[in-house]
């Protein structure tokens, strides 16, 4: 703002009184012969100059704000390692949900939906931190919907209830909702990775 002023005040009050002045020795259309109106144009003039003006600023501070730090690249790391990438493709994206998931990939994205909600691990980077949370949200919905549908029977799976032909019925059903919503957290995920690839965070 200060190199705004610095640039522009000197016109509040020079143009107006060189306008004045000109009026004494040339014939200038009638806007500008009364002084009055030779104020109000030139007031008019600046105005728009200092919207422009900052105009450019916010867009210059958009740029600014677009350009990883090194503080947020350590939080996109770390938010990227509790989840695993590889992982998550592997045992969720790419698991049909009929023969269950690895404990472990369920507590990661546990573990991620918890760390990206934390302020501490909120960026800069508006557009990223909405990427995250769309990403979580889908998350969210497939955590909510396998917590009442997968059991624990063993050490390192979850699985759906499969003991009776009636339950198989039943989690059949259960199993095509969860896949497609594995398949749209799994979409959300590419859009961030996408983003961050493109703002050299990762």
């Amino acid at each position: 703002m200060k190199k705004i002023t610095d640039k522009w005040y000197v016109s509040l009050f020079i143009v107006p009184i060189l306008l004045t002045y000109l009026t004494n020795f040339l014939t200038l259309p009638k806007i500008l012969s009364i002084w009055e109106y030779s104020i109000i144009s030139s007031l008019v003039i600046i105005i728009l100059i200092f919207v422009y003006e900052i105009i450019k600023l916010k867009k210059r501070c958009n740029f600014l704000d677009s350009i990883p730090t090194e503080e947020d690249k350590k939080i996109i790391k770390k938010l990227l390692k509790s989840i695993d990438l590889e992982i998550f493709e592997d045992d969720v994206f790419n698991q049909n949900s009929w023969y269950g998931y690895k404990k472990e990939a369920i507590n990661n994205i546990i573990s991620f939906k918890f760390k990206s909600q934390l302020l501490k691990n909120k960026t800069r980077d508006k557009h990223l931190n909405s990427l995250i949370i769309d990403f979580n949200n889908k998350l969210l919905i497939f955590t909510e919907y396998s917590s009442t549908k997968l059991y624990g029977d063993s050490e390192s799976f979850y699985t759906p209830l499969k003991d009776s032909e009636e339950r198989k019925i039943v989690a059949r059903r259960d199993c095509e909702k969860m896949n497609e919503m594995t398949s749209n957290c799994f979409k959300k995920l590419e859009i961030l990775i996408e983003y961050l690839k493109s703002k050299k965070y990762i």
